[in-house]
């Protein structure tokens, strides 16, 4: 997924029509206004991810929000790359109950189960809570099937004998083009892409 700033068109085709009757440096400065300003707009846009996805840090979504400035179709594209991040770039909370830190742990399930006279072992009883919550979209979401092994936080995919995954949260590729990241990317075209270029630009003047 991307998200791009074009002067083909929209709220900046004005800009784009003043741009092919400047001269050569006056064009060099718009170029650069693009960038600075598609930089800084950048910014906005991982900030608001952050707080859209709630993760516990900046650096995951820092490393998958690259951007690129086409100096010849003058564009600023951000995009929006990776799949789902791993559950520990999320606020993580363990459940207390012992039962639900162990209920799905293929290694230590057993401890639930009850044994008859002769020493067979008998169903486990279901818990109604998660061993693993994350802080996800700003609300706690809770991991059915959930367990802590050697490796972390862990979940069973399907019934008692299903497979062991990791646990991922949503994925940056698939949230910038939503909600508060897509409301800060286009609030930012006026009020950073605009007088980044007309700053540049204004530089060019007599006087200045």
């Amino acid at each position: 997924m991307e998200i791009e700033i074009s002067l083909k068109g929209g709220a900046l085709e004005g800009w784009a029509r003043a741009f092919r009757e400047m001269p050569t440096k006056a064009k060099r400065e718009f170029e650069n206004g693009l960038s600075d300003g598609g930089l800084k707009l950048r910014t906005q846009v991982r900030l608001a991810l952050r707080a859209q996805m709630s993760t516990r840090t900046a650096a995951p979504i820092n490393q998958r929000t690259p951007s690129k400035l086409d100096r010849s179709g003058l564009t600023f594209t951000i995009y929006g790359v990776g799949k789902g991040l791993p559950i520990n770039a999320f606020p993580v909370r363990m459940s207390r109950s012992k039962r639900a830190m162990v209920r799905w742990s293929p290694r230590q399930h057993w401890r639930l189960q009850p044994r008859d006279a002769a020493g067979r072992f008998g169903k486990i009883e279901d818990t109604p809570d998660a061993a693993v919550s994350a802080m996800v979209w700003g609300s706690l979401h809770a991991f059915q099937r959930s367990f802590v092994g050697p490796r972390g936080p862990r979940a069973i995919r399907g019934g008692e004998k299903g497979r062991v995954r990791q646990l991922y949260g949503p994925a940056v590729s698939k949230e910038l083009n939503r909600d508060q990241s897509l409301a800060a990317f286009q609030r930012g075209i006026a009020e950073i892409i605009e007088p980044s270029i007309a700053r540049r630009l204004a530089a060019l003047l007599p006087g200045r």
